[in-house]
């Protein structure tokens, strides 16, 4: 990792909090955003992980040759064990992709969005972490929406992912979400002036994490 790395900061959220909003805000304003969840479309295209996915799910995963998102996400849902499978398959891949891009970027400020950030263990791995929070059935109405599910699946997804009442103490800096977008967007700019006065900790390189964490 170069020594004059920039900031790292890690937005996180749950499911439907607005991290996309969030982000789409940053990047009109010129920053920088590492999108995991994109990472992890990059790596699924990859012909040794649909190999693997295969292997793990069966062919009916797989359509035309590539690997069905709508499909894998109902089968993790609804099942905790899938689920760990499928991370423990997919995250070092996005991992190492991240630390790539990391690597590339010449800038002082740079933010990535991690959906599971502390359920991974990887605000090891950021200078910062801010944890968007909303209100559940404003999160539920708004999957529902954008998935065009129903709230019990919409439930099911949300409980899938560790609390918000857990994810809270962890975080460096909490940002709510339960105002207009206004108030929002107010939230952003005294984000970015805080961030601006923040320096930098020791981090674990995304490509080290796992290495780091268990001392192989």
């Amino acid at each position: 990792m170069k020594s004059n790395r920039a900031l790292l900061v890690g937005i996180t959220g749950g499911i439907a909090s607005g991290k996309s909003l969030i982000a789409s805000w940053l990047m009109q304003q010129g920053y920088t955003v590492i999108n995991f969840d994109e990472l992890g479309h990059e790596v699924l295209q990859d012909a040794a992980i649909i190999r693997r996915v295969q292997l793990l799910f069966g062919d009916e995963i797989l359509k035309d040759g590539v690997v069905s998102r709508e499909a894998l996400g109902k089968m993790v849902y609804e099942n905790a064990d899938t689920l760990s499978q499928l991370n423990a398959l997919m995250h070092p891949a996005i991992r190492a992709l991240a630390q790539k891009r990391i690597d590339a970027f010449d800038g002082d400020l740079l933010f990535l969005e991690i959906p599971l950030l502390f359920e991974s263990g990887l605000e090891r791995c950021v200078d910062v972490s801010v944890l968007l929070v909303a209100p559940l059935e404003q999160r539920i109405a708004r999957l529902c929406t954008r998935d065009g599910i129903d709230t019990a699946y919409a439930r099911k997804k949300i409980a899938s992912q560790m609390d918000d009442a857990e994810k809270a103490p962890r975080a460096d800096i909490l940002l709510k979400n339960d105002g207009t977008p206004a108030e929002l967007e107010t939230a952003c700019h005294a984000l970015i002036a805080e961030l601006r006065q923040t320096p930098h900790r020791s981090v674990i390189p995304f490509d080290q994490f796992s290495v780091a964490k268990t001392g192989d």
